[in-house]
């Protein structure tokens, strides 16, 4: 998905973990404009906890998560296929899909 997006034109700042991804956050944090995280990612902090910690420093944040099962069996029935959740495996036009429409949306503050 990483060089997917690269090749889309977008910038990736990629992280293994939810860890990672919140020391990246903590650093990057004005120029991040969408997150897209897996819901199970290896650590201590899944993707829906993610989300939660992100949206609670910024509202208006734009993420979209994925995950190989079901809104509803991820773990959230607030997860909608093609609005803020792209089920695995997606196909590459998809998820550039997914992104772009979600980049598009007015900012709700």
């Amino acid at each position: 998905v990483k060089d997917l997006l690269h090749r889309c034109g977008y910038t990736v700042l990629a992280a293994d973990s939810g860890p990672a991804a919140l020391k990246i956050w903590r650093e990057q944090q004005p120029q991040i404009h969408l997150v897209f995280t897996d819901v199970i990612m290896p650590e201590s902090l899944n993707g829906l906890e993610l989300g939660r910690i992100l949206l609670a420093d910024r509202p208006s944040l734009k993420i979209i998560y994925t995950s190989g099962y079901t809104g509803d069996t991820a773990g959230s029935s607030t997860l909608i296929e093609g609005v803020n959740f792209i089920r695995k495996p997606f196909k590459p036009e998809a998820i550039v899909e997914i992104i772009r429409k979600k980049l598009d949306e007015p900012v709700v503050t």
